[in-house]
Protein backbone atom coordinates (compact mmCIF):
# COMPACT_ATOMS: atom_id res chain seq x y z
CA UNK A 1 0.00 0.00 0.00
CA UNK A 2 1.13 3.41 0.19
CA UNK A 3 1.49 3.74 3.41
CA UNK A 4 3.90 0.89 3.39
CA UNK A 5 5.96 2.66 0.61
CA UNK A 6 5.93 5.44 2.62
CA UNK A 7 7.10 4.42 5.79
CA UNK A 8 9.60 1.79 4.04
CA UNK A 9 11.32 4.61 2.01
CA UNK A 10 11.81 7.12 5.44
CA UNK A 11 13.30 4.21 7.26
CA UNK A 12 15.58 3.64 4.23
CA UNK A 13 16.31 7.55 4.50
CA UNK A 14 17.10 7.39 7.90
CA UNK A 15 19.01 4.27 8.28
CA UNK A 16 20.96 4.02 4.71
CA UNK A 17 21.43 7.50 3.98
CA UNK A 18 21.26 9.85 6.90
CA UNK A 19 22.90 7.41 9.17
CA UNK A 20 26.21 7.17 7.74
CA UNK A 21 26.88 10.96 7.85
CA UNK A 22 25.42 11.89 11.30
CA UNK A 23 27.14 8.46 12.80
CA UNK A 24 25.02 6.14 14.92
CA UNK A 25 25.62 7.69 18.31
CA UNK A 26 24.21 10.97 17.14
CA UNK A 27 21.49 9.66 15.07
CA UNK A 28 20.32 7.40 18.41
CA UNK A 29 21.00 10.80 20.32
CA UNK A 30 18.04 12.29 18.12
CA UNK A 31 16.21 8.99 18.09
CA UNK A 32 15.67 9.12 22.36
CA UNK A 33 15.20 13.18 22.48
CA UNK A 34 11.98 12.49 20.08
CA UNK A 35 10.84 9.30 22.05
CA UNK A 36 10.94 11.30 25.01
CA UNK A 37 9.96 14.13 24.35
CA UNK A 38 12.85 16.07 24.49
CA UNK A 39 13.63 17.52 21.80
CA UNK A 40 12.00 20.85 22.12
CA UNK A 41 13.98 21.48 25.47
CA UNK A 42 15.69 24.33 26.01
CA UNK A 43 18.63 21.97 26.81
CA UNK A 44 18.38 20.75 23.79
CA UNK A 45 18.24 24.05 21.05
CA UNK A 46 21.53 23.54 19.21
CA UNK A 47 20.13 19.77 18.46
CA UNK A 48 16.67 21.63 17.45
CA UNK A 49 18.63 23.83 15.12
CA UNK A 50 19.83 21.36 13.46
CA UNK A 51 17.50 19.30 13.15
CA UNK A 52 15.14 22.02 11.57
CA UNK A 53 17.76 23.86 9.59
CA UNK A 54 20.05 20.99 8.39
CA UNK A 55 19.09 17.53 8.65
CA UNK A 56 14.93 17.91 7.81
CA UNK A 57 15.93 19.28 4.24
CA UNK A 58 18.32 16.91 3.67
CA UNK A 59 16.31 13.50 5.15
CA UNK A 60 13.24 15.06 2.50
CA UNK A 61 16.04 14.33 -0.62
CA UNK A 62 16.92 10.98 0.77
CA UNK A 63 12.60 9.88 1.23
CA UNK A 64 12.15 11.01 -2.18
CA UNK A 65 15.17 9.14 -3.69
CA UNK A 66 14.02 6.04 -1.85
CA UNK A 67 9.99 6.75 -2.44
CA UNK A 68 10.17 7.86 -5.93
CA UNK A 69 10.99 4.24 -7.52
CA UNK A 70 8.72 2.42 -5.43
CA UNK A 71 5.71 5.26 -5.58
CA UNK A 72 3.30 3.09 -8.24
CA UNK A 73 4.23 -0.08 -7.32
CA UNK A 74 2.48 -2.42 -4.70
CA UNK A 75 3.47 -5.54 -3.46
CA UNK A 76 1.44 -8.29 -2.66
CA UNK A 77 0.60 -12.07 -2.91
CA UNK A 78 0.03 -11.58 -6.72
CA UNK A 79 3.37 -10.48 -6.85
CA UNK A 80 4.26 -6.59 -7.40
CA UNK A 81 1.72 -4.82 -9.62
CA UNK A 82 1.81 -1.20 -11.08
CA UNK A 83 -0.58 1.51 -10.53
CA UNK A 84 -2.27 2.61 -13.35
CA UNK A 85 -5.53 4.83 -14.52
CA UNK A 86 -7.33 5.45 -17.98
CA UNK A 87 -7.02 9.43 -16.81
CA UNK A 88 -3.20 9.42 -15.54
CA UNK A 89 -0.19 8.73 -17.80
CA UNK A 90 2.31 6.86 -16.24
CA UNK A 91 6.19 8.06 -15.94
CA UNK A 92 8.54 5.83 -17.42
CA UNK A 93 11.67 4.41 -15.62
CA UNK A 94 13.61 7.08 -17.17
CA UNK A 95 11.72 9.88 -16.17
CA UNK A 96 11.70 8.45 -12.95
CA UNK A 97 15.68 8.63 -13.16
CA UNK A 98 15.45 11.89 -13.73
CA UNK A 99 13.67 12.82 -11.15
CA UNK A 100 15.87 10.82 -8.51
CA UNK A 101 18.77 12.29 -10.53
CA UNK A 102 17.44 15.95 -9.41
CA UNK A 103 16.34 15.03 -5.88
CA UNK A 104 20.16 12.96 -5.66
CA UNK A 105 21.68 16.42 -6.70
CA UNK A 106 20.07 18.36 -3.80
CA UNK A 107 20.81 16.01 -1.33
CA UNK A 108 24.18 16.60 -2.08
CA UNK A 109 23.55 20.28 -1.50
CA UNK A 110 22.17 19.79 1.59
CA UNK A 111 24.79 17.23 3.01
CA UNK A 112 27.51 19.09 2.26
CA UNK A 113 25.97 22.15 4.17
CA UNK A 114 25.30 19.88 7.16
CA UNK A 115 28.83 18.03 7.38
CA UNK A 116 30.26 21.79 7.29
CA UNK A 117 28.00 23.02 10.16
CA UNK A 118 28.84 19.85 12.06
CA UNK A 119 32.61 20.04 11.26
CA UNK A 120 32.64 23.53 12.62
CA UNK A 121 30.35 22.90 15.44
CA UNK A 122 31.21 19.47 16.42
CA UNK A 123 31.59 21.16 20.21
CA UNK A 124 28.05 21.38 20.32
CA UNK A 125 27.32 17.80 19.18
CA UNK A 126 29.76 15.58 21.40
CA UNK A 127 28.01 12.12 19.83
CA UNK A 128 29.37 13.58 16.42
CA UNK A 129 32.98 12.70 17.59
CA UNK A 130 31.95 9.82 19.39
CA UNK A 131 31.20 6.08 17.58
CA UNK A 132 32.83 3.10 19.15
CA UNK A 133 32.45 -0.52 19.42
CA UNK A 134 31.48 -1.19 15.61
CA UNK A 135 28.82 1.96 15.21
CA UNK A 136 28.72 3.80 12.40
CA UNK A 137 31.37 6.76 12.49
CA UNK A 138 29.80 9.79 10.41
CA UNK A 139 30.94 11.04 7.68
CA UNK A 140 33.13 14.17 8.19
CA UNK A 141 33.63 14.57 4.32
CA UNK A 142 31.13 15.07 1.91
CA UNK A 143 30.46 13.33 -1.88
CA UNK A 144 29.97 16.97 -3.32
CA UNK A 145 31.47 17.48 -6.59
CA UNK A 146 30.51 20.84 -7.65
CA UNK A 147 27.46 22.94 -7.82
CA UNK A 148 23.75 21.97 -8.87
CA UNK A 149 22.06 24.07 -11.08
Amino acid sequence: TDSENFISSMIVAQDVYLEPILGTDLMNRYKTMISEGTLDSSVNTDYKELLDNYIKPLLIRFFMMAYLPVTNYQHSNAGITKHTSDNIETVDSLGVDKLINHQEGLAKHYEARLIHYLCHNDELFPEYEINEDGKTSPRTTTTFTGWFI
